[in-house]
């Protein structure tokens, strides 16, 4: 006996996962013939979107005067760079001038070694900076007590710019006979020379000074924002050791010791 055959009325029902499936596909909008490019096989939706895509920067041109620069306008913004780039180069004209000054600048011992080479530098102001900080004419002066001749030679500090701190030149030496006690007469120290305490925030212990053999040094300090000198001496009278700390302007500065104030008794 042949087995009745379902109508289209009675087919089975769908799963309930396909069955969503379908309904949400029902509510997709329909797109256009023209739009869709259904007049076009294998293009699907690209006249659709490139018609989208022309719509949204035609209505965000007209907002905000967006408008895709033309090749020349690239290059007209380019040019500037690109003409800083080349002068900033190794080997430009610029480069070639700073190398020639940082010779000049060795030869007549105005930097000592080591020195920097301008070449090694990415650029000419690279190089610029370096020789800033190698140069020791850009050091600067700090004010000497007026004295009699011969005159002292100048005493210099520069800028330590790694923590931004003036720093006394290791060079820059005081005469040791050009600096006498205004109480004793006496010299401070029996060297020829007082050597500067390059440490800008702390001053030397007696023991430190001990280190280095010294028993007399001079420091930094400044007052009213004006560079001064600061004098340190070890006394050992009466088997004391003690630190006096003096300024340099309160000290008898000159080539010539001074009359000797007599002591009591005398």
């Amino acid at each position: 006996m042949p087995l009745p055959r379902k109508s289209a009325r009675e087919s089975e029902p769908l799963p309930p996962q396909d069955q969503e499936d379908i309904e949400v596909r029902a509510k997709w909008p329909k797109l256009d013939a023209a739009l869709s490019g259904a007049a076009e096989p294998g293009r699907p939706y690209q006249d659709f979107v490139e018609n989208q895509a022309r719509q949204y920067w035609q209505e965000i041109g007209k907002e905000h005067n967006l408008t895709k620069p033309t090749q020349q306008e690239i290059r007209t913004a380019a040019m500037p760079i690109l003409c800083r780039a080349l002068r900033n180069r190794t080997g430009h004209r610029r480069h070639v001038a700073v190398a020639v000054v940082v010779q000049h600048a060795y030869e007549n011992d105005l930097i000592g070694r080591p020195i920097s080479e301008a070449y090694e530098s990415p650029s000419y102001i690279d190089a610029l900076i370096r020789l800033a900080d190698d140069a020791n004419w850009l050091a600067r002066e700090i004010h000497l007590p007026d004295h009699p001749p011969p005159r002292h030679p100048a005493i210099y500090y520069t800028v330590d710019f790694d923590y931004n701190l003036p720093v006394l030149r290791e060079d820059s030496l005081i005469r040791a006979d050009y600096v006498y006690s205004p109480w004793t007469g006496a010299r401070i120290t029996e060297h020829n020379y007082i050597y500067p305490w390059r440490d800008p925030e702390v001053y030397p212990t007696i023991f430190q000074l001990r280190d280095k053999g010294w028993d007399a040094c001079y420091a930094l300090y400044f007052e009213q924002g004006k560079a001064n000198i600061m004098l340190l001496w070890i006394d050992s009278t009466d088997f004391i050791h003690r630190i006096h700390i003096t300024p340099l302007k309160f000290m008898h500065f000159s080539p010539h010791s001074p009359a000797v104030i007599p002591g009591p008794g005398r």
